[in-house]
């Protein structure tokens, strides 16, 4: 900024404030020596500020409230955790989830939780977005399939797929109810290889052969992996649960024996006799070589 003073026609003199670069002296002024005063005819034209140029104030730039941010929007508005309170097992939990409902109420609900779960979880309590919720609420449904499959295996070891049909009949999701499962095979909780030795064991106490227990194993769910594991076993001499199975079909063979004598003298009967072994689950070799011992022991006996 420049101070210049310029002689009115008064007499007096005028004190001029004016920016040094809007002043730039003609070539008149210069041949004069410089020394010809600032003029108001030397001024540059005034700049538009707060009022246009026929004084008329400028429209106002629309004001406008900032926008809160979506995912800020959907937490504020969306559910939230209320407490969370451990179980007296401490290896459970309770959630109570607080939800707004579609005429605009606030629904409050508990959901069981596992510690497991809920760490994996990574929520703590206050406002959550929509997909924290859901995963929340869907965990919920999951802990309780898992309670409802550890009472059912209370009761008995099982398949897999025997496991999941029980929970669909009770009103479990088919896909919470294969993921319950799957949770408790990777923690071992639900072991298949063990269960189907376990039934092929019971099965074999029964009188049954191979093929018949076999197919009690996949009849029940068990894979056929899990089913040829557990003949093997039986097979295996050195295995803890071996079978001697020509033993048992002759054990078997020698009741049927003695219940009806008159087998040893009608061929029809014997084949009526072998058929019946094979229905057991032995193959015609098997039985066939069972029935010559258990008829030539008879007859040492007579």
């Amino acid at each position: 900024m420049i101070r210049m003073a310029e002689n009115s026609p008064s007499g007096k003199r005028k004190t001029l404030y004016g920016r040094y670069d809007d002043y730039t002296a003609s070539e008149e002024d210069s041949a004069a020596g410089g020394n010809r005063a600032f003029r108001l005819s030397d001024m540059p034209a005034p700049r538009q500020g707060r009022r246009g140029a026929g004084g008329s104030r400028p429209e106002a730039c629309p004001q406008t409230r900032p926008q809160p941010h979506p995912e800020t929007e959907d937490r504020e508005q969306g559910a939230r955790i209320l407490r969370v309170v451990t179980d007296a097992d401490g290896e459970t939990l309770t959630v109570t989830l607080e939800t707004q409902g579609e005429d605009g109420a606030r629904l409050r609900r508990k959901i069981p939780l596992t510690v497991e779960q809920y760490a994996a979880l990574k929520v703590q309590p206050g406002r959550l977005f929509e997909e924290e919720a859901d995963r929340l609420e869907h965990a919920g449904r999951l802990c309780l399939a898992i309670r409802k499959a550890g009472e059912l295996l209370g009761y008995g070891d099982m398949s897999a797929r025997t496991l999941v049909r029980k929970l669909t009949a009770r009103g479990i999701d088919r896909a919470v109810a294969d993921e319950a499962a799957d949770w408790l095979a990777a923690r071992g909780m639900l072991r298949e290889d063990a269960s189907a030795l376990a039934r092929a064991v019971a099965d074999a106490r029964k009188g049954w052969g191979p093929r018949r227990i076999r197919q009690d194993l996949l009849a029940h769910g068990y894979p056929s992996e899990a089913a040829d594991a557990a003949l093997d076993a039986l097979h295996d001499p050195e295995d803890p649960a071996y079978v001697d199975f020509d033993a048992v079909c002759r054990s078997v063979l020698r009741v049927k024996l003695g219940r009806d004598a008159a087998l040893t003298a009608d061929r029809a009967a014997c084949g009526r006799l072998i058929a019946a072994m094979m229905r057991l689950g032995y193959d015609s070799d098997t039985v066939r070589e069972a029935l010559r011992d258990a008829l030539w022991d008879a007859d040492r006996e007579d």
